[in-house]
């Protein structure tokens, strides 16, 4: 089964007897393009260079919305130009260094300052593009959760001129979906707490001293 195969199932129709294919995918990529712009249940990482005194740096291309940027495992986070006008009113000035502020310019560059002084390589997080739905490519690599979520949601968007109150119908069961995948997301965090024990396991002697409350454990 793929997204355009269960969107069909969802249709209640096997074959393009109504709907053309082309407007299966156009919905689908809608669909895509909505859920990943709102709920930006995914995210993804690319990496880029930076050259010597650059005003403007290209957003890598797999990227659609960037969240941070990381260079030796510090965290940089995108800001905006009414920002960096407060932070400083110079920031326009020709001087050089480390890259520590980076602004959202529009949908393909950000503005570093200061501008670089030497060619340094980030690595950028971000929500990426989703894959685009066409006759070679009919479906997409993603939890079950998040499918169901495009595939409803792609059936409201078909049937809303014809028939809204099925649409309506498919929009809260792509809000159900949604909601369980986060959920589900949500259990498998890797920062869950399963087990606390100290970061240097005590001996047995130790056991034997340590105090919480008034009680002794060994």
């Amino acid at each position: 089964m793929s997204l355009v195969s269960d969107v069909r199932l969802l249709l209640n129709e096997s074959s393009a007897a109504f709907w053309p294919d082309q407007q299966i995918y156009d919905s689908i990529n809608q669909a895509q393009l909505s859920l990943y712009t709102s709920a930006q249940p995914l995210l993804s990482s690319a990496t880029f260079a930076t050259g010597t005194g650059q005003a403007l740096v290209a957003i890598p291309s797999t990227i659609m919305i960037p969240k941070y940027l990381l260079y030796n495992n510090r965290k940089y986070f995108i800001t905006s130009q009414v920002k960096l006008e407060q932070h400083s009113h110079k920031w326009l000035e020709t001087s050089t260094g480390f890259p520590r502020h980076w602004v959202l310019l529009d949908a393909f560059y950000l503005r570093p300052y200061p501008r670089t002084d030497a060619s340094y390589v980030f690595t950028m997080w971000g929500i990426p593009w989703p894959t685009e739905i066409s006759a070679s490519t009919l479906d997409i690599t993603a939890p079950r959760n998040l499918k169901q979520t495009i595939t409803h949601k792609a059936a409201s968007l078909i049937f809303e001129h014809t028939r809204p109150d099925l649409a309506d119908v498919m929009n809260k069961e792509a809000e159900e979906f949604l909601m369980r995948y986060r959920t589900q997301q949500r259990n498998q965090h890797s920062h869950n707490i399963s087990r606390i024990r100290p970061g240097n396991k005590l001996s047995t002697a130790q056991r034997g001293t340590v105090q919480i409350g008034q009680n002794y454990y060994a």
